[in-house]
């Protein structure tokens, strides 16, 4: 399937998203061995987009929050969800220091980081809420910003001063 590159992200995040609710779902019913298919006509284990229903089963809202460089793309995102499913999200940002404290105080059911989280503040998380996944979202470009005054000429640094520098 050929998807347009503005929706890739999304369907990244859906992807995602699903492969989440497939993982945390129960499963009660009987298995149906390798190779079978289910009662929709999908193999085992996949879903019949045909058949599968066109909104969630699912009323109220998810709220969120943490790192403003990912923000503006989350909101995109969740208003176009939204549209589709009625399902609000809210996305306030505050910076990763206010997700990372949010999603440990299990305030926010996601948050944003631009840092995985420790191993002392995953173990912390999860100690309150579960298992707690990092699923890569966005990628952005590091720029190296100089003020010197009375250089006019651009710097060139070498990859080994740039390392140096970090």
């Amino acid at each position: 399937m050929d998807v347009p590159s503005q929706w890739r992200p999304l369907v990244a995040v859906a992807v995602g998203a699903s492969v989440l609710l497939a993982a945390c779902s129960s499963n009660t019913g009987s298995s149906t061995g390798a190779g079978s298919s289910s009662s929709s006509g999908a193999p085992a284990g996949q879903v019949d987009l045909n058949t599968a229903p066109a909104k969630p089963d699912f009323s109220g809202g998810i709220a969120a929050d943490g790192a403003t460089f990912p923000q503006p793309v989350y909101e995109q995102w969740t208003q176009d969800y939204a549209n589709e499913t009625g399902i609000q999200i809210s996305y306030t940002g505050g910076g990763s220091g206010q997700g990372v404290k949010d999603i440990t105080a299990n305030v926010v059911q996601f948050a944003g980081s631009d840092a995985p989280l420790k191993p002392e503040e995953k173990t912390a998380a999860e100690s309150k809420n579960g298992p707690i996944l990092h699923i890569p979202t966005v990628f952005g470009a590091i720029v190296l910003a100089y003020n010197l005054p009375g250089v006019t000429d651009k710097l060139n640094f070498s990859p080994e001063v740039i390392g140096k520098i970090y």
